[in-house]
């Protein structure tokens, strides 16, 4: 009978108990929220956060077992409805597992979420440093670094999406995890101020977006070069009136190269011209070296006067006239008029040229009444010319230490 009542009166107690605040480890209150409080010490009042044992007291023993899978749980071994229920109940469950073999959940402290465990803990700690938000100090780039040790992809995410994708052999995706090149970017990309680099090579893009050097093809130009060596004496009163002198050329003389079985001009020898043969874009410059042979005893006191002049031009035939393109002017003063050989150039020129133009090149006097004459034999007082064999005249010459006393040139350039 006593056995009874004590059971009964235990019974009683236990129920209240349990449906009210329950303190395990000394006879203080509990904390108000809290349901179940396990201390040995109570809280300082000035300390809220000091120690609620020591080493009279101790922790909480979890239990322990070894989970055989992530999505099991071994206390309800059905998949009934019920079962499903009951395992959602149990939502909150700690253990410690003991296996470590089990992919994507190691061996600590797991907590049953109601369809699998997860891990809030384990011992596992890496023995080597960690990176830290705010950098590391000392490391070491041969032992200390941010990857894998496997062949598994890294990833740099922002706003939970790769950004940066890094796969096992090291291929780099930007804006893409299935890099496809060393550097893969899935996007556009912008470069901003560059330095100027010598020898820089052309980067292009295949159908495939692949990039890469381009390998330019050789494309030369179609040009025209005619350079002389031999003197031309041009008619002194033509010259003097300020006419028109074409440049004479022999045909060894003139260099046309053939590009794809094709050629810019052709030469015509009688009338010392050049006709195009087809539609072309080009550069064209011009050169005599001349010696004007001007009087010496017509010096007055106007210096201005006291000059010989000379125009080297490049013409057009435009109907039965002849138009400068370009044209340049050389000019001798004082006791240069006489026998000093100047080179006399046209600037360079750029000009589209349709097929069957026709140009030539020419020297003349400005005017007539520009400056002095060319080539007075009246006061010639000169003796012949050592390499002529000529008595003092006006004409276009190789000086000493030239290869060539004219030349002209027309080069195409091209738009590719």
């Amino acid at each position: 009978m006593k056995t009874s009542i004590f059971s009964l009166l235990l019974f009683c107690v236990l129920s209240l108990s349990v449906s009210a605040q329950i303190t395990i480890g000394s006879d203080t209150d509990p904390q108000d929220a809290t349901l179940l409080d396990i201390k040995t010490n109570e809280v300082e009042y000035f300390d809220p956060q000091s120690a609620t044992t020591d080493k009279e007291g101790g922790g909480i023993l979890l239990p322990r077992l070894a989970l055989t899978g992530k999505n099991n749980f071994p206390f309800i071994v059905g998949n009934t409805s019920g079962d499903i229920i009951k395992k959602l109940r149990h939502k909150g469950l700690l253990v410690y597992n003991l296996n470590k073999s089990i992919a994507d959940l190691k061996a600590g402290v797991c907590v049953w979420d109601g369809t699998e465990w997860k891990n809030i803990s384990h011992m596992e700690l890496p023995t080597a440093p960690l990176w830290l938000l705010g950098g590391n100090a000392g490391t070491n780039p041969t032992t200390n670094y941010l990857g894998t040790q496997e062949n598994t992809p890294l990833s740099f995410r922002t706003n939970m999406s790769d950004r940066l994708y890094i796969t096992g052999t090291g291929l780099v995706g930007i804006g893409s995890k299935s890099p496809l090149t060393t550097l893969h970017i899935a996007g556009d990309m912008r470069i901003g101020v560059t330095p100027i680099i010598n020898r820089a090579e052309v980067l292009g893009v295949d159908a495939g977006s692949k990039v890469g050097k381009v390998q330019l093809p050789v494309i030369q130009a179609k040009y025209v070069y005619a350079q002389s060596n031999a003197y031309q004496w041009p008619n002194k009163t033509s010259l003097n009136n300020g006419d028109n002198i074409v440049i004479t050329w022999g045909s060894s003389e003139i260099k046309i190269n053939t590009v794809d079985g094709k050629q810019l001009m052709t030469f015509n020898p009688s009338g010392n011209t050049f006709t195009f043969k087809e539609k072309a874009l080009c550069e064209f410059n011009g050169f005599v070296n001349y010696v004007p042979f001007g009087p010496t005893n017509q010096f007055e006191g106007d210096r201005n006067k006291n000059v010989v002049a000379l125009e080297v031009a490049i013409q057009q035939q435009v109907g039965s006239s002849w138009v400068d393109l370009t044209k340049g002017i050389g000019v001798w003063e004082w006791s240069s008029v006489r026998n000093i050989c100047e080179s006399v150039l046209t600037p360079y020129s750029v000009k589209e040229f349709n097929a069957g133009d026709v140009i030539r090149m020419v020297i003349r006097r400005p005017s007539a009444t520009f400056g002095l004459p060319h080539n007075d034999p009246a006061t010639i007082v000169d003796p012949p010319d050592p390499i002529t064999g000529k008595s003092a005249e006006a004409y276009i010459n190789k000086p000493t230490g030239s290869n060539f006393s004219k030349g002209l040139k027309v080069r195409q350039i091209l738009d590719r």
